[in-house]
C-alpha cells in the first residue's frame, strides 16, 4: 500500500506540475506577444515619419525643379524675342550686318576684367632682376667686371 500511495501522489504531483507549468507559459508567451506588438507599433511609427520627411524633402526639391523650369523657360522666352525683334541700337548700326547686329545687341555692355595685381612686371625670385635671384652675387659679378 505504501507503493500505491506513493504512486499516486507522484501522478497528481506530476499533474499539478503540468498544470502550473502549462500556466507559467501562457503567461510568458501572452507577455512576449504584447511586447511584440508595441515594437511593430514603434517600428510602423517611426518609418511612417520617415516616409514623411521623404515625401517632405521629396516635394521640395521638386518645387525648386519646377521654378528653376520656370525661369529657364522665361530665359528662352526673353531670349527669342530679342532675337526676332530688331532694337534700335542695330537698326543704327547697319554697317556690321544682321549677325554682328544680333551679337552686338546680346553681348554685354560692360565686361569684367580680373582687377590688375599692382606689379605687372613681377617675376618670381629666381628669375628677377639682376640683383636678386638664385644664381646672382658678387662672385659672380668680379668675372664677368674682370
Amino acid at each position: 500500500m505504501d507503493a500505491i500511495s506513493v504512486l499516486i501522489g507522484l501522478i497528481i504531483g506530476l499533474l499539478v506540475g503540468a498544470a502550473v507549468a502549462w500556466k507559467i507559459s501562457q503567461n510568458q508567451a501572452a507577455s512576449k506577444s504584447q511586447q511584440m506588438a508595441s515594437s511593430e507599433a514603434e517600428l510602423k511609427a517611426l518609418l511612417a515619419q520617415q516616409a514623411q520627411s521623404h515625401i517632405t524633402t521629396t516635394k521640395s526639391a521638386i518645387n525648386t525643379l519646377k521654378q528653376q523650369v520656370e525661369h529657364l523657360n522665361n530665359s528662352i522666352l526673353s531670349y527669342e524675342t530679342s532675337l526676332s525683334q530688331p532694337s534700335q541700337r542695330g537698326e543704327k548700326s547697319n554697317f556690321y550686318g544682321e549677325q554682328a547686329s544680333i551679337f552686338l545687341r546680346n553681348s554685354s555692355v560692360e565686361v569684367n576684367k580680373p582687377p590688375k595685381s599692382e606689379i605687372e612686371n613681377a617675376q618670381p625670385r629666381d628669375f628677377a632682376n639682376d640683383s636678386s635671384g638664385l644664381f646672382v652675387g658678387k662672385e659672380r659679378e668680379e668675372k664677368v667686371i674682370k
